[in-house]
């Protein structure tokens, strides 16, 4: 985890690892108000709408600035309470650009993020990735499948026309990976499979997974984040304290609002 203060806002980056070589590898941002007054940004915490960017260092030093398929969106703001945070979770497979880790190696990764039309750009600090390749049965079988180009747009764009069979396939044969769950929940939002959750907690653990799906290419994601906010509901009930601060971070991240740090 790596953070940077600019003003009174800090930008927090963590990659969740280990991260491999043509599979999906979850990133988190976090914007943080810690001044005494409240501010308000752009809630458009994705690489995918002009407000951020990654910075990338691969293993030959080389430095690429890279952003996603920007989508033609209007504005969207959020007022950040002090000591309140937005949180938004990346799929760092690929963007527009190509693969963030093409090769196995030591990276560099940063994240930037242009709070308002006002405002400076903040940058998070630096956080070190060890990259590898694929090292086991199912690593390999992941990367195979991902190594069309239309299956890895259908993961990171959370869209299910271009390459329903492989969704399948890696829902199927690989239900414990990244991938594999992301598929899970593509193919539960197309209406051709059934998402199983029985708790509070299996649900919860599917909040940054429909944070990273929900694009603004997705009809999918959007659907998803709907029907999360409905499940929840019927857990939200009588909760110890405890579950009810687990149950304002989940709907935070999914519905794109601030939550309490």
């Amino acid at each position: 985890m790596a953070e940077h203060e600019s003003s009174s806002l800090v930008l927090t980056l963590e990659v969740q690892e280990p991260v491999v070589v043509g599979l999906s590898a979850l990133g988190t941002l976090r914007v943080t108000n810690r001044a005494t007054t409240p501010i308000t940004i752009s809630s458009r915490l994705n690489v995918m709408e002009g407000d951020v960017r990654l910075i990338v260092a691969g293993p030959d030093g080389k430095h690429r600035d890279l952003r996603g398929w920007q989508a033609d969106t209007i504005l969207r703001q959020v007022v950040l309470a002090p000591n309140e945070q937005l949180v938004a979770h990346l799929n760092l497979l690929q963007t527009e650009e190509g693969s963030v880790f093409s090769s196995p190696g030591r990276y560099q990764l940063q994240a930037e993020f242009s709070p308002s039309l006002q405002s400076e750009a903040i940058t998070s600090a630096p956080v070190e990735i060890n990259v590898r390749a694929p090292q086991t049965d199912v690593e390999r079988g992941v990367a195979q499948l991902l190594s069309d180009d239309k299956v890895r747009r259908s993961i990171v764009l959370a869209q299910n026309d271009a390459s329903p069979t492989e969704l399948a396939l890696l829902a199927e044969r690989f239900p414990e990976t990244l991938d594999g769950k992301l598929a899970q929940l593509i193919s539960a939002g197309a209406g051709e499979a059934t998402a199983e959750i029985d708790s509070l907690d299996s649900l919860l653990s599917t909040a940054p997974l429909i944070s990273v799906l929900k694009t603004p290419f997705s009809r999918i994601g959007r659907g998803l984040a709907e029907e999360f906010a409905t499940k929840i509901a019927a857990f939200d009930e009588a909760k110890a304290v405890g579950e009810r601060s687990d149950i304002d971070a989940a709907l935070g991240m999914v519905k794109g609002k601030p939550v309490k740090v």
